[in-house]
Formats: C-alpha cells, sequence, structure tokens
C-alpha cells in the first residue's frame, strides 16, 4: 500500500511537476507576447516622434520660407514706394527750383524795364524842361504833357 500511495504521490508530484512546466511554458509565452507588444509599441512610440518632429521640422520650414517671403516682398514694397516718394519730391524740388528761377528772371526783367522807363521818363521830364524855357508852342507842350503822364503810368511798379 505504501507503495501504492508512493506511486500516486509520484503521479501527483508528476502531475504537478507537468502543470508547473505547463504553467511556466504558458508564462513564458505570454511574457514573451508582452515583450513583444511593449517593443511594438516603443517602435510605434519612436516611429510616431520621428514623424511628428520631421512634421514639425517641414512646417517650421514652410513657415520660415513664407515669412522670409513676405518679409522679402514688404521689403520690395517699401522700397519700390520709398523711390516713388524720392522722385516725386525730387519732381517736386525742380519744379520749385525751375519757378524760383522763372520768379527771378521775371522780377529781374521787370526791374529792368522799370529802369529803363524811369530813365525814360527823367528824359522827357528834362526835355520837357527845357522845351518850357525856350518858350514852345502850348499844344506842342500838352502833348509832351501827356506823354510824360503815360511814362509816370509806366515807372510806376506793383512789385518791390
Amino acid at each position: 500500500m505504501k507503495r501504492y500511495y508512493d506511486q500516486l504521490e509520484q503521479e501527483r508530484k508528476a502531475e504537478w511537476e507537468r502543470r508547473k512546466q505547463e504553467d511556466d511554458e504558458r508564462r513564458e509565452v505570454e511574457r514573451k507576447r508582452w515583450k513583444k507588444m511593449i517593443e511594438d509599441l516603443k517602435q510605434e512610440q519612436e516611429e510616431e516622434i520621428k514623424r511628428r518632429e520631421r512634421e514639425e521640422k517641414e512646417r517650421k520650414e514652410r513657415e520660415d520660407k513664407d515669412r522670409n517671403e513676405m518679409k522679402q516682398k514688404h521689403e520690395e514694397e517699401i522700397k519700390v514706394m520709398k523711390k516713388k516718394h524720392e522722385d516725386e519730391a525730387r519732381k517736386q524740388a525742380e519744379e520749385l527750383n525751375d519757378f524760383r528761377e522763372r520768379k527771378e528772371r521775371h522780377v529781374k526783367e521787370l526791374k529792368e524795364k522799370l529802369e529803363d522807363a524811369q530813365k525814360n521818363y527823367e528824359t522827357l521830364e528834362k526835355v520837357y524842361e527845357q522845351l518850357k524855357q525856350q518858350k514852345t508852342p502850348p499844344c506842342l507842350l500838352k502833348q509832351l504833357g501827356e506823354l510824360m503822364k503815360i511814362a509816370k503810368t509806366a515807372t510806376q511798379c506793383v512789385i518791390q
């Protein structure tokens, strides 16, 4: 009977060992499966991180490129506007200088005409006085007086 119990004990032990071995194998398979899943997840995460970093880098490069293009476009527009305003200012300055020159020439011409008219008036006045002293006929003196009035009005200048 002892043998029977020993045999039962051995069978139980063998069964227990077999179950333990099966459990250990199952656990090992499960552990390997979990390990593989974790490694796969880590790899997926790394790939996702790399993809996001690449996308972020591409986005930043695109934004930088767009920003630089916009900046260059605005600088060009500003340059064009500045040149336009400088050209307009130069044109106005030239027109102002031309106007001043024309004005100065005109004033100079008017002064010369005024001086000539004053000289003519003075000459007429001298002639008139001489003719008066020489007792020239009154009709000639009258005509000469009218001529002097005309000359006198010509010597009066509005511009001073």
